[in-house]
């Protein structure tokens, strides 16, 4: 069982473990010693505790919280949904646990282990036992009647051993001078019973009782974070890279304070964090008035953090920034370098025009990573220009270098060639950028480490596409205060895939494994504002599984070549969302993902020649993409990676598309091809030939897929040459009907099992546009709708919603549909003729709706039963459309290749 999961099964028995009284009544009598507050016996290992004077109250929050109950599903945890919804049920009904609980005032502290592991002390003080037959009770309905209770002694403390069957733990607790102790922890519980014995009571520490007397009363729970405890452990957890910006955190604060409140789908916490003057604490240089976010009003909205400090007077923040930070004798020697090596003094040449703002971002930009990019408002902003552009050439004069000047748009990109520039001024936080590439917008200083990302910047700072601009950040910020000194935001969608980087494994593992999951929080915002000597603190965290990634207006990629083929939508088995996939005239397959961020591209030997189509190969739930080239099948994985062995060359080039078929259900695939012999291929999922097939003998060159249909608990394969002939065979590639010479089908169309009548089992077009029907004794009827051309399109499926399928047909600017008495439902005239095969999707309403794109603007017509519709949606594309839910709700999206740009719009009527 994994780690997590054991702390998991713990919080599930923590609130009904808290009844464990009983036992506290037999050695309470024995005990010496009187008892002592509850908050005595929290160990100054504790990195945060939560404290609640009502436990039943908090469940119930808890057990009607979506969050909670998300939080219940991710991977290592949902297996212990049943017990908890078992446990809330027990303290409703239990009317000892529950009137015990209800008089007992619970703590829950984290602790961590050897391995930097957090495990949880539950300690709760309560003068009054509990029957014991409701503690039995409540371990046959929690860990079941196979558990085996122990007792040993350790320092006069009577600590009890209850193993969990099944799970390969134990569970520790006992009950000494008045406080019941419980944890998976032995040596936790020990550490426990000293700190009841011999520890320094927490409430003597000055700073405690300063955040402890802010405490709310009225609320589920109140959080006690231990700065020092709480920066050592997350540094225990950070990767080599980052551990340098997480040591800072040890030395930022003493002692958070912030109330609980559990909302269906948010959780709020706020409160007051305090640091001893005497200690140099970081957080003491930022003891000025809040100040405005405005910073977002030049960040994109694909923003997936943001750090944001805002100071009333940076200058005087400086001069403390320095002596508080860990390095400062280090910093002090780099300030002497740069004055000594390049005559610079950053205080003189930077400080004097920096304003109010700075932040650190990580933007999803041209990269396939999340880019970091610094900004600082400027008090004057011409003044920023002459300080830096003069810096950057002192610099380089010395360095015998040229200031690189990039000009994009109307704006000019420099760089200022010293890497350690952010780190001197803001911080090891800051240092990330270092190629320091910067532009002037509006107010502010932007630097990244490439042009190409502050051009992304400028491209969507041009559009309108910045963070304050945004719908959901809109909203999601009116949960917190526009002013403040301290602001960290993430949106958790968007820098999930980034987060695991920051820590090491296992914690970085869970991250990713549980990448998807976490998606469906919005985003985390934590923010410090100075007022009344203290620090207030917010934090707010929203769940929303129907979060809208994108403004509805678009989000777009870009291709290095022009997009060929229509585009596809895959649902990712991750997260239930819709990824896009496009192939360029360079031979280049792209994935991108829900947002429109492309996590890879693969450079194909050559161009496809079937459409893409997902397999599940390993029958393991997850999607993989299958395609032919002209010499080539390949299959490729969520990750842009390839499949077992393939690509697999074929035996001889191939002129049509793959097809592929799973009879059983059972992801026992086959691949059927044609190849330029004009015979019929048919290979399994290792690209073997199949025993006993019948390699079809085509008259002509087969340019379409092969069709499978099934009739009468029959398998029929379909096979139409370049001429219209027809081969209908079975599955092993032996003629099932018999046409001879006599038949010849349209060009463009499918065939599709008749519904209608009992005329055949069969039904396509011929040429002329007539109805064709095949019986399965091979003979033909046919019946007319009118006089159509061979380019004709016909499709067969129910239009109109009335249980019957309907004849629908496209030909040049002509579009009639009729039902099954050949009565018209729809006839609409288009203003130019059509060469891309129609798309039919269902809509947002469940109507049946045929997307059409014109051959020479490239317009996209939307038709349903009762005409045009999604008129003002003005969406032209050159490579046909793909229409799917792209965030799986009730939402509907149309992909558009334009040229070398993907473009993703949201239908509305």
């Amino acid at each position: 069982m994994s780690k997590t999961g054991k702390i998991i099964l713990f919080i599930l028995l923590i609130l009904g473990l808290a009844a464990a009284g009983y036992w506290g009544y037999r050695y309470f009598v024995q005990s010496q010693k009187s008892n002592v507050p509850v908050l005595s016996a929290v160990s100054p290992s504790a990195v945060f505790f939560i404290e609640t004077a009502n436990p039943p109250g908090a469940l119930s929050s808890l057990s009607s919280s979506d969050l909670w109950n998300h939080f219940l599903q991710l991977e290592g945890i949902h297996q212990f949904e049943q017990q908890f919804h078992l446990i809330d049920s027990i303290t409703k009904t239990n009317h000892d646990v529950l009137s015990y609980l209800s008089a007992s005032n619970l703590i829950i502290t984290m602790n961590p282990d050897e391995q930097n592991r957090l495990v949880p002390v539950i300690l709760c003080a309560h003068s009054n036992p509990i029957k014991a037959s409701s503690v039995d009770n409540l371990f046959a309905k929690i860990v079941g009647t196979e558990s085996i209770v122990m007792e040993k002694m350790y320092k006069n403390a009577p600590i009890k051993i209850v193993n969990i069957p099944r799970q390969n733990t134990f569970f520790y607790y006992s009950f000494y001078r008045g406080i019941f102790a419980g944890s998976l922890s032995e040596s936790l519980i020990m550490e426990t019973i000293n700190q009841i014995n011999e520890g320094e009571e927490l409430s003597s520490n000055p700073t405690f009782r300063r955040v402890r007397e802010t405490a709310g009363h009225n609320v589920d729970a109140n959080l006690y974070v231990n700065g020092p405890g709480f920066g050592k452990w997350l540094q225990g957890l950070s990767s080599v890279r980052y551990k340098g910006a997480f040591a800072e955190l040890t030395r930022f604060w003493d002692w958070t304070e912030a109330d609980i409140v559990v909302n269906k789908d948010e959780l709020l916490l706020n409160g007051y964090s305090v640091a001893d003057d005497e200690n140099s604490r970081f957080i003491n240089c930022f003891k000025q008035d809040p100040q405005d976010i405005t910073i977002p009003e030049v960040l994109p909205n694909t923003t997936a953090y943001m750090l944001h400090i805002g100071l009333a007077a940076f200058d005087k923040f400086y001069v403390r920034f320095i002596k508080s930070r860990s390095d400062s004798t280090e910093t002090l020697e780099a300030l002497k370098k740069l004055n000594d090596q390049f005559g610079i003094a950053p205080y003189d040449e930077f400080i004097s025009w920096i304003g109010s703002e700075v932040a650190i971002a990580g933007i999803n930009g041209p990269s396939d990573r999340i880019d970091p990019v610094v900004v600082i408002r400027a008090t004057d902003i011409l003044k920023a220009r002459i300080s830096l552009l003069g810096v950057a050439k002192k610099v380089d004069k010395r360095k015998l270098a040229r200031t690189e000047e990039i000009n994009y748009e109307d704006y000019k990109i420099y760089k200022l060639n010293l890497p350690e520039f952010n780190d001197v001024l803001f911080g090891s936080l800051f240092s990330v950028v270092d190629e320091n590439y910067f532009v002037l917008i509006k107010d502010y200083v932007l630097m990244a480490n490439s042009p190409e990302v502050l051009q992304a910047l400028i491209d969507t700072f041009y559009k309108g596409k910045t963070l304050a601009g945004d719908l959901n950040y809109q909203t999601f910020s009116n949960n917190i205060s526009l002013r403040s000194n301290i602001f960290l935001y993430s949106n958790i969608r968007k820098s999930a895939d980034n987060a695991p980087k920051l820590f090491r494994a296992p914690f970085s593992d869970w991250l990713e494994d549980n990448s998807g999951a976490l998606g469906n929080l919005e985003g985390l915002a934590l923010q410090l504002s100075f007022i009344n000597q203290m620090f207030y603190t917010n934090i707010y965290l929203k769940y929303n599984p129907d979060y809208k990634q994108v403004n509805p207006s678009s989000w777009e990629f870009e291709t290095e070549g022009k997009v060929v083929g229509r585009p596809y939508m895959i649902r990712n088995h991750r997260n239930n969302k819709l990824n896009t996939i496009v192939f360029d005239d360079l031979h280049n397959m792209y994935l991108a993902d829900h947002i429109g961020k492309v996590k890879w591209k693969l450079p194909l030997i050559e161009a496809p020649l079937s459409d893409l189509i997902s397999v599940d190969y390993f029958d393991n739930g997850k999607n993989q993409y299958l395609f032919n080239t002209q010499n080539y099948v390949y299959i490729v994985d969520l990750n842009g990676d390839y499949v077992a062995d393939f690509p697999v060359r074929l035996p001889q080039s191939a002129i049509g598309p793959v097809a592929c078929f799973d009879y059983d259900n059972n992801k026992d695939y086959r691949f059927v091809i044609p190849l330029n012999d004009n015979r019929i291929y048919n290979f399994d999922k290792e690209m073997k030939l199949v025993d006993g097939w019948n390699k079809i003998q085509a008259r002509a060159a087969v340019l379409q897929a092969v069709e499978h249909l099934v009739a009468n608990e029959k398998d029929y394969f379909i096979v139409k040459d370049v001429n219209g002939n027809v081969l209908i065979t079975d599955r092993r590639g032996e003629e099932r009907i018999s046409l001879g010479n006599k038949v010849e089908v349209s060009k463009n169309n499918k065939f599709y099992l008749n519904k209608t009548n009992s005329n055949g089992i069969f039904i396509t077009t011929k040429p002329t546009g007539e109805l064709l029907y095949f019986s399965e004794n091979g003979a033909t009827k046919s019946t007319s709708f009118g006089n159509f051309s061979p380019d004709h399109y016909f499709f067969y499926f129910d239009f109109n919603g009335d249980g019957s399928d309907d004849f629908i047909f496209i030909d040049g600017m002509k579009f009639i549909a009729f039902d099954r008495f050949k009565k018209v439902i729809l006839e609409y005239h288009l203003p130019q003729s059509v060469e891309i095969t129609p798309l039919i999707f269902k809509s947002p309403l469940g109507e049946t709706v045929i997307a059409i794109v014109l051959q020479k603007s490239g317009e996209i017509i939307f038709l349903n039963s009762a005409g045009r519709i999604f008129e003002k949606e003005t969406l032209t594309s050159t490579a046909g459309v793909a229409i799917g839910g792209i965030n799986d709700d009730s939402d509907m999206n149309v992909i558009v290749p334009k040229e070398k740009k993907v473009w993703n719009y949201q239908l509305e009527r």
